[in-house]
Formats: structure tokens, sequence, C-alpha cells
């Protein structure tokens, strides 16, 4: 049996429910974001399993990505079918002690997914036999390199803009999605500014118009800025002690600031 509600904003809607088998849904159609919570604390019993009507198959083309969170035990084949669109999977793991173990993902759970493809977020601490038997089972196809131990973080940084946010150890890749305009900060405020140093790629999607003042204040790692659209750069959005390689889609940004990149290309 699964329960289903409805959380409708003027321009957002949140859809969950209840599994018979230990465990939460949740579908954020604006993030593309569907998550999965544990609701017993016996890893064994949270089992994502497969029953029709699947309730988030409705949304599939809305979803991107793809979060299993702690105490998850087991994955059954089937639960992800048709989701075509998916495009990062996160895996919080089940922490036992000071060690991650993966839960079970059976064969064909990622059937409709393009895995060569998709990037899979897992514990840092995650067991390296545990990864190495989802590799072998329900991860098939995934490229090694696209296998990040790391966190994931997301949130909301305008209206109607998403900001996500995959770090590693220094290395960590920020996507701003959906439209209109960022949110203005004041330095040190921004919702991913605790993550600062390990961001050094920010994506801006091409749908929106600005990119608020301190957006990137402190990212002093900050290599590389993608810009697809042209979008207006707030002050102090780039840190100028960050020597900041700005890519552009043909288009000029609408208004820069006084920011100052390192280097500017077009692609």
């Amino acid at each position: 049996m699964l329960a289903l509600c409805t959380v409708v904003g003027a321009k957002a809607a949140v859809y969950s429910g209840e599994g018979n088998s230990g465990f939460n849904w949740s579908v954020d159609t604006d993030k593309g974001l569907l998550e999965f919570t544990a609701s017993t604390f016996i890893p064994d019993r949270s089992v994502i399993f497969n029953i029709e009507p699947l309730p988030w198959k409705q949304y599939s083309k809305e979803i991107t990505t793809i979060k299993i969170g702690k105490g998850i035990g087991k994955i059954n084949d089937g639960v992800f079918d048709g989701l075509t669109g998916v495009e990062v999977i996160v895996f919080e793991g089940i922490s036992l002690g000071n060690i991650s173990w993966m839960p079970t993902i059976e064969n064909n759970v990622f059937n409709d997914v393009d895995m060569s493809n998709v990037t899979v977020v897992v514990p840092d601490n995650v067991h390296d036999y545990s990864l190495s038997n989802s590799k072998d089972s329900g991860l098939k196809g995934v490229k090694e390199e696209n296998i990040i131990k790391g966190e994931y973080s997301s949130g909301k940084c305008g209206d109607n803009l998403y900001w996500a946010l995959i770090s590693s150890s220094g290395s960590g890749t920020l996507t701003i999605t959906g439209s209109g305009a960022m949110y203005d900060y004041t330095p040190g405020t921004a919702p991913w500014y605790d993550n600062r140093a390990d961001i050094q790629t920010v994506e801006v999607g091409s749908e929106a118009t600005t990119i608020g003042n301190y957006a990137f204040d402190g990212c002093t790692s900050l290599a590389t800025v993608t810009l697809n659209s042209n979008a207006a750069i707030g002050t102090g959005a780039v840190p100028s002690s960050a020597a900041t390689h700005l890519i552009l889609q043909d288009k000029q940004p609408l208004l820069m600031n006084n920011n100052t990149f390192g280097s500017v290309s077009y692609v």
C-alpha cells in the first residue's frame, strides 16, 4: 500500500508517499529530484519494491536525480522503469560504525537509464567490497570516472532557480537550473558557502537571467564558470582572487559589474 500526498505552491509541486516496506518517497518536479528515505532503522526491512502502478513513474519526464537515503537496504528490479532522463544517482549508504555500505541493488534496477552517462555519488567512507558488488550488479555500465566519493546537496537559489552541488575532497561542481533571477547575497551567505573550498566548476542553465551578488564569494578554487545564457553577473559574484575561466555560449553577459575573469572563451 502506498499513500500519496501533494504539496503545491505557486510554481512548485512536491509529491510524496509512504511504502509498506520501510521507505518513504518524494518527487520535487522543479528540482527534478526523486528521493527515498528509510522509515525504519532496520536496513534489511527498508526495501524499495516494485508495485504497479509506480506512483513516481507519472513524473518520469521531470526526474533527473535519484537520491537513495541512509538506511535503505535493498532496491528491487523494476522500480525505476521508464526513468530515461536520470543524470545523477546519489547513495547515502548504510552506516555501520565508521564504514558505509551500499544497499543491495538488483541487476535490472536501472534498465531504462543510460548508465554510461550517469554520475553516481557514494559516501566517502563506502566499503570497497560493497561498492564493487554494486558495480557488478545494478550499477553495471557506469564509467569509473563518473563514480564520485563525496556528498550531494541541493536547494533553492531564486524564486524559480535551483542549485545542486556534488563535492568531493577539494573538487566539486555546482549546477544552477531553472529560470529567472538568482537571489542576491551578502558575503558569506550563499547556501553553498560552507562547501566553497570544494567548488571548482559552476554551470549555469540557459534560462537564468542573473547571477546574484556575492554568489560565489569565497570560492577561491573556482576554475570555470559556464554561462549558458546572457545572465547579468552580480556585484562580487566571482572572487577576484580566483583565476576563473568564463565559458560563454555565443552571448555576452548583460552586465559584468566589474567581475574579473582570468580568461574568456566561446563554444
